[in-house]
């Protein structure tokens, strides 16, 4: 709900330019530091303990952050808690649904998840909208708070996800899970067999041996895939709708902001659709293409040499649109479908909450300098044509994106998770016996579906 509090906060407050980013990035610092966090309750307690403390730490930054904010000091220390919740579960919640759901569905059900988020933005979109007029930002803040506790009590009705329960040394209660969840007796003993082989070789791995060259594979893919999908322009449309439509001569900035949430949402779903039948490398690369066209078609009308018309307007609207509606069914939700598939069982919990916090720093990042570079200047027609420019800067981010996806994002759909880690060792014990001039190690090659993929 922070697009149509933003505004009514600085209104407020007496916010600058400078404080308005100060507030919005230091949500996104504390998601930083939530998502590294993330890794040590997720992997002692458990990824249910993990979603259920989050809830409880958002719900107390919402207090913070909304009746109980009599300073910008107050304000500032419950924007922080609420992001440092929302760390936590962006960490959490994609690796427990992709450990809890069978190969053939994974990734429409890790979508589901993303398209929670769209759903969430869509409402808060419409709850701001209606409560604009009354200028009571303290409610649309507060109003998140009954999502929280349904996202608490929603877990309590969930079992913990096997892979957890077997890292745990809980066998049997691991096994009791997979009958459950998979329908038979002999799938879940199966999968079991499988996961303990992978269990068995690992061990327990470290903070350092994450960060070594063991898994260097894995953290190239999940944490480019994390930072370019920040860095595209995403959450900056979304933080600064208002503004950007303001400066683009929009009657209603509010409800051309909504229509925001609209289009995501709605293409959200389509990613449920073909998730599941096209490969993830497929749906990245048609994406960033989509967006790419989007943010040129956005940007265009901006930066001409006189103020934008109405149609020019509308115009740039359609791009934006365009664009969200392209990001929407790839980058958006695979970016987390990716993350929660590549990193192997021992190091999940943290390699996810690496790859998440690289998400909301390079989110941070955009927050705080993209206000910046919109504010100061003189005139309106040098406002749009800073917004014109900042569109065309996304849209070389999306076509480096391209590149980097085409060299180190490895196609994982249709694979189970122990046979995507397999695959990875393969690519890396290779890579190691090319180096030294030793034969090519024992096990069946991956086929991968270019050259450079898994070049790790």
């Amino acid at each position: 709900m922070r697009h149509a509090a933003l505004p009514l906060m600085a209104t407020h407050f007496d916010l600058s330019n400078s404080m308005q980013g100060v507030v919005v990035s230091t949500l996104l610092v504390g998601a930083v530091l939530g998502s590294l966090a993330a890794g040590w309750p997720s992997d002692n307690l458990g990824r249910r303990a993990t979603i259920v403390l989050s809830g409880l730490l958002f719900i107390a930054g919402c207090v913070l952050s909304s009746y109980a904010a009599t300073s910008v000091a107050v304000l500032i220390v419950g924007r922080f808690v609420i992001g440092f919740a929302i760390g936590v579960t962006s960490a959490t919640s994609p690796m427990f649904i992709a450990e809890m759901s069978p190969v053939e569905i994974r990734g429409g059900l890790v979508m589901g998840y993303q398209l929670s988020i769209t759903a969430g933005i869509l409402l808060a979109l419409g709850i701001g909208h209606a409560l604009t007029p009354a200028r009571n930002w303290e409610l649309i803040i507060f109003l998140a708070i009954p999502f929280a506790a349904l996202q608490i009590i929603g877990m309590l009705f969930v079992p913990e996800s096997p892979r957890f329960l077997l890292r745990a040394g809980k066998r049997d209660a691991a096994l009791s899970v997979l009958i459950r969840i998979r329908g038979s007796e002999a799938a879940a003993l199966a999968e079991l067999a499988e996961i303990e082989e992978i269990r068995e070789a690992e061990g327990k791995v470290h903070w350092n041996a994450v960060l070594g060259p063991s898994y260097r594979g894995p953290l190239r893919a999940g944490c480019g895939l994390a930072a370019i999908s920040a860095l595209c322009g995403i959450n900056a449309i979304f933080y600064y709708s208002t503004k950007i439509f303001a400066i683009a001569g929009q009657g209603d900035p509010t409800l051309s902001s909504l229509a925001l949430g609209v289009t995501n949402f709605g293409a959200s779903f389509i990613s449920l659709y073909i998730v599941n039948t096209f490969p993830r490398r497929k749906l990245l690369f048609i994406g960033n293409a989509g967006q790419i066209a989007g943010l040129v078609l956005a940007g265009a009308p901006l930066l001409t040499g006189s103020e934008v018309t109405p149609t020019a307007g509308w115009i740039m609207v359609a791009g934006i649109l365009l664009f969200i509606c392209f990001f929407a069914f790839s980058s958006g939700p695979l970016t987390w479908v990716v993350i929660s598939e590549v990193f192997p069982l021992a190091a999940r919990g943290k390699g996810a909450g690496i790859a998440t916090s690289v998400n909301w720093f390079s989110n941070f990042i955009v927050a705080l300098v993209y206000p910046m570079a919109l504010g100061g200047t003189k005139t309106a027609h040098e406002q749009q044509k800073r917004v014109g420019w900042s569109f065309i800067a996304f849209g070389v981010v999306c076509v480096l994106s391209i590149i980097y996806i085409n060299a180190f994002v490895p196609e994982t759909h249709g694979k189970s998770l122990e046979e995507i880690e397999q695959d990875f060792e393969r690519h890396r014990l290779l890579k190691a016996s090319k180096k030294s001039g030793e034969d090519e190690p024992a096990g069946t090659p991956l086929e991968a579906p270019h050259k450079n993929v898994l070049d790790i």
